[in-house]
């Protein structure tokens, strides 16, 4: 696989990884289930390392701290990406995000509020809505990247 940067233009820095750690906790007995932390830092749990994905794309973070999708990404060469297009990007990761946190909620039996929300329906919806953003957001990379490349 050919080099890759951000559609900004800016290195990749690499993926996007949640590392789960424990800090330590001072109970305060003024606060129902209150607590500060001590002071004594966190230990990370490396062994627990996840890469993080938005509606199973990796994330991937560049040299800016900005976060996006592995299939956002242009060649090293290519000339960066409209800010039309990167709003088209950022939108799309955003139904993403809502997407994966409705299938989460949905798989751990949602309580009465959000079961509303959580109809079938309203998943299928947003899924209907995400694979057309990503559809415009790719058809847009294709023709920003012909655009700069004619």
């Amino acid at each position: 696989m050919s080099e890759l940067k951000a559609p900004n233009g800016t290195e990749i820095r690499g993926t996007q990884e949640l590392v789960p750690g424990a800090a330590g906790v001072v109970f305060t007995p003024d606060e129902a289930c209150g607590f500060e932390h001590d002071g004594s830092g966190t230990e990370m749990f490396w062994d627990a390392i996840e890469t993080v994905e938005i509606a199973g794309a990796t994330m991937f973070t560049d040299h800016d701290g900005i976060d996006w999708m592995q299939h956002h990404l242009i060649p090293a060469d290519a000339e960066p990406l409209t800010p039309a297009t990167l709003d088209a990007f950022q939108k799309e990761e955003r139904v993403g995000m809502l997407l994966d946190c409705l299938r989460r909620a949905q798989s751990l039996g949602a309580e009465a509020g959000l079961s509303l929300l959580l109809t079938r329906h309203a998943v299928e919806d947003t899924e209907k809505t995400y694979e057309q953003l990503k559809a415009r957001s790719l058809d847009l990379k294709a023709r920003d990247l012909a655009r700069v490349s004619a």
